[in-house]
């Protein structure tokens, strides 16, 4: 049995509906609506888009507004604490597609990033998290401590 595996069993599926409800609330909580945007909220001066998807919550976007201060990281930390709060797990795909310098415009150290951070890679095209030359995106995962 595969890690992930393992803690799918752990995680379990019952009340799954209920984890991710409470984790939107409380993250509601946490953040502010974004001016015009209704599906970006915001979270330590970072944008943030994510939404529930079976058992997780999908991050489909996260972006400092000032980039190079640690507000991302911060932003993400608080995502992550309610993951670890709620045992809801937090999937997203890696992929950079910033063209800006003070921003990560490298997919490769944006998973890296994601690593330090207590994601794991989970991509069966990735055998080697420290190979990552070339790739264009990678499907990543932080299952609640």
């Amino acid at each position: 049995m595969r890690l992930h595996e393992i803690e799918r069993v752990r995680l379990g599926t019952g009340g799954a509906k209920k984890k991710l409800d409470n984790y939107i609330k409380d993250y509601t909580m946490i953040s502010e609506p974004h001016p015009w945007n209704p599906q970006t909220r915001i979270i330590d001066n970072t944008m943030v888009q994510l939404y529930p998807v079976s058992n997780a919550i999908h991050i489909s976007d996260i972006q400092s507004v000032t980039p190079g201060q640690g507000l991302a990281t911060s932003a993400m930390k608080k995502l992550q604490k309610l993951a670890d709060k709620h045992r809801v797990k937090l999937e997203l795909t890696a992929k950079a597609y910033a063209n800006d310098p003070q921003r990560i415009s490298d997919t490769k150290e944006l998973v890296r990033w994601y690593l330090r951070l207590g994601f794991d890679i989970d991509d069966e095209l990735i055998d080697d998290p420290s190979d990552l030359e070339g790739i264009e995106q990678a499907d990543m995962v932080y299952y609640p401590r």
